[in-house]
């Protein structure tokens, strides 16, 4: 635009000529106050300036975000308050002509480190044995300065490195680390940074539950614990014998019920990478003593010797009593103990048995926290006869009545046998072809044959009562006694017994007076046995007493007695 002024004085006038020109805002700029770095925190006042004609008329200010702007005030001034992501600000100037804009603003916030981070390369899970790296991160202003490593071990932390980076070498006790930033306004730091190594089961062990000993009886959770990376996917658990394993179930955890014989245990962790084994488990069991059947007593002279063995958990104690007196080692008794395999013991004892004639007992009494148990033995002890002499003169009396009592038992042996020798029911074992010939008569299978020979006098047909008693048994194995008085003849007779019921009817007719015919009837009546002799003019009537049996039936049987005379040339 341009404009003409005239200017009129007294005595003069003067012409003058103003141009003026118009545009819109140019030059904008930001002006921070205060300029420079400024401290997180710190107020900082942002100006609008531009130069616009005709005057700007609206100031409009943006945050200069990288992907878009954002319109967050109008007017010549903008206060903020400083911070590490503050960003950047430009300003806008407008008039009736146009619009102007600033350039973008940065306001220098320094900070302390901050974000502090552990980068860890390779990422992700990484086998036992392998290096990783791992670098420190963080956003400071000024940059960082110093960086810190440090071992983060449950109760403290370890500083192991300084510098932005750390190599370590994989271990499933590697642990966690973290690291430290420092720069001239202060510090920062990181989180904790576990390394994810993978490894195969191990510190495999068997957890008891309830810990320590137990009753017999009691339910019992065993649980089996490992490290492992990847986790346990299986569980086995194996009783262990002590000649071989059995495999008896599969999980985490298994529940028995206790006893004395319950053994070992052990489990076995599985993941995909391998396998590993607990130790032996032994679960201590608790019971009360038993006594075991191989306790026993042996007996010497005027001693005695017991041993009593017991088992037990706690280990048993044992106390002897002697006629329910407790004893203990002496000069008179010698008490001996041992242990058996930690649970069990042996106590050995040896007495005198005591000077009277009467029962003893000794009894073995055992015990421990749990409860109790005894065995009793018994014994006979003999009196002394005379306590005046030693001990070993003691012992004759004992003797002599052993003796007596042999001789006795002996005397009655020799009377049976004697008796069972002169039964006249019992058959000799003579042949009968040493006295039969001609036309004799052999006995049957059923009738009982005796054999005897006897002296008799020059008479063929003479006997008199006395010779009839010397007949008895003389003849074993099929032989003839053999008479010693020289120029004497030997009679051999055969008697033949039969049931009076068979006999035939000619025989009893047929009675011949001669003696060399002798029939003999021997009847069985009641209790008493007897033996008649009939038919025995020349020799009268004897009766012989035989010995005593018991019949429920009378049963009569005779004999035949044949003599047969032969010259004692012919034996």
């Amino acid at each position: 635009q341009c404009y003409l002024f005239y200017v009129r004085w007294k005595y003069k006038t003067y012409n003058s000529l103003l141009i003026h020109f118009s545009d819109v805002p140019k030059d904008t700029k930001v002006l921070v106050s205060p300029s420079g770095p400024v401290q997180e925190g710190t107020n900082v006042v942002l100006k609008c300036s531009s130069d616009a004609n005709p005057a700007v008329q609206i100031y409009t200010w943006y945050r200069a975000d990288p992907q878009h702007e954002t319109l967050i005030h109008t007017g010549p001034d903008l206060t903020i308050t400083a911070s590490r992501n503050t960003g950047a600000f430009l300003c806008q100037a407008q008039n009736d002509l146009g619009t102007g804009r600033s350039n973008k603003t940065n306001i220098d916030v320094q900070y302390v480190p901050k974000d502090t981070k552990v980068l860890v390369s390779p990422s992700g899970p990484v086998q036992e044995g392998t290096n990783v790296v791992l670098k420190c991160s963080s956003d400071a202003n000024p940059a960082v300065q110093i960086y810190t490593w440090y071992r983060a071990d449950p109760q403290h932390e370890t500083l192991i490195h300084t510098g932005p980076d750390l190599t370590i070498t994989a271990a499933r006790n590697t642990g966690a680390f973290l690291c430290q930033a420092e720069n001239n306004l202060g510090t920062g730091r990181s989180n904790k940074t576990n390394i994810d190594v993978r490894h195969v089961p191990k510190d495999t062990k068997v957890l008891v539950s309830p810990s320590g000993p137990v009753q017999e009886g009691t339910n019992v959770i065993l649980k089996c614990s490992s490290d492992a990376n990847p986790a346990v996917q299986i569980y086995t658990w194996y009783r262990a014998d002590p000649q071989h394993e059995t495999r008896i179930h599969t999980g985490p955890d298994l529940t028995i019920t206790a006893s004395r014989n319950t053994g070992a245990f052990l489990c076995q962790a599985e993941n995909d990478l391998g396998t590993e084994r607990s130790n032996r488990t032994d679960i201590d069991v608790q019971f009360a003593p038993q006594i075991l059947s191989s306790s026993n007593c042996t007996k010497a002279a005027a001693t005695v010797s017991c041993s009593c063995s017991t088992v037990g958990n706690p280990s048993p104690r044992l106390q002897w009593y002697l006629d329910g007196l407790s004893v203990n080692h002496s000069d008179k008794v010698d008490i001996s103990s041992e242990s058996l395999n930690g649970t069990g013991l042996r106590s050995t004892i040896t007495v005198n048995l005591p000077q009277k004639l009467d029962l003893s007992t000794l009894l073995c009494h055992s015990r421990n926290s749990v409860g109790s148990t005894s065995h009793q033995f018994y014994f006979y002890t003999f009196e002394q006869q005379t306590p005046a002499f030693g001990q070993g003169q003691g012992m004759f009396p004992a003797f002599i009545t052993t003796v007596g009592v042999l001789l006795i038992l002996v005397c009655v042996l020799l009377f049976v046998i004697r008796t069972l020798k002169t039964r006249p029911t019992h058959p000799s074992t003579v042949t009968m072809n040493q006295l039969l010939d001609g036309n004799d008569e052999v006995p049957s299978a059923t009738e009982r044959n005796i054999y005897a020979n006897t002296n008799v006098l020059s008479q063929e047909h003479e006997t008199t009562p006395g010779d009839t008693n010397s007949l008895s048994d003389n003849a074993e194995g099929g032989k003839s006694s053999e008479n010693k008085q020289g120029g004497g003849e030997v009679i051999y007779s055969s008697v033949i017994w039969k049931s009076k019921k068979e006999k035939k009817k000619e025989d009893r007719d047929d009675a011949r007076p001669s003696c060399s015919y002798l029939e003999e009837e021997r009847c069985m009546m009641g209790d008493v046995c007897k033996d008649f002799v009939s038919n025995a003019i020349d020799m009268g009537n004897q009766y012989d007493d035989r010995e005593h049996k018991t019949a429920k039936e009378v049963e009569c049987e005779y004999a035949q007695v044949k003599y047969k005379v032969k010259s004692t040339n012919n034996q």
